[in-house]
């Protein structure tokens, strides 16, 4: 929505939008775009990476368990397929801002 979160804000602010896009097309999922400034310490920006990714992984985890009733990593080929159908992860890293 283009608003700007805290780092810890993240994983928790994403899960409810990843989930409630699982059952749209294609063309409907969650695109999730990463903006910083030229100046952002790589430490931080990794650390915003990876909440993003650890909020796809438990969504990734309870569609697996709900669906499937098997761990991410007993999923068979057909199952992996679907679950990466329904649960895209996209993540666009955007431009850094110039500065001023």
């Amino acid at each position: 929505d283009g608003e700007v979160i805290a780092i810890p804000q993240i994983k928790e602010t994403l899960l409810p939008r990843i989930e409630s896009k699982i059952d749209l097309p294609k063309n409907k999922k969650l695109v999730v775009s990463i903006k910083t400034s030229r100046k952002t310490n790589y430490n931080l920006y990794i650390q915003a990476l990876d909440q993003v990714k650890a909020a796809y992984a438990e969504v990734r985890t309870g569609y697996a368990q709900r669906n499937f009733n098997k761990k991410l990593y007993e999923l068979n080929d057909e199952e992996n397929l679907d679950l990466r159908g329904k649960v895209p992860i996209i993540i666009s890293i955007a431009e850094p801002e110039k500065l001023k």
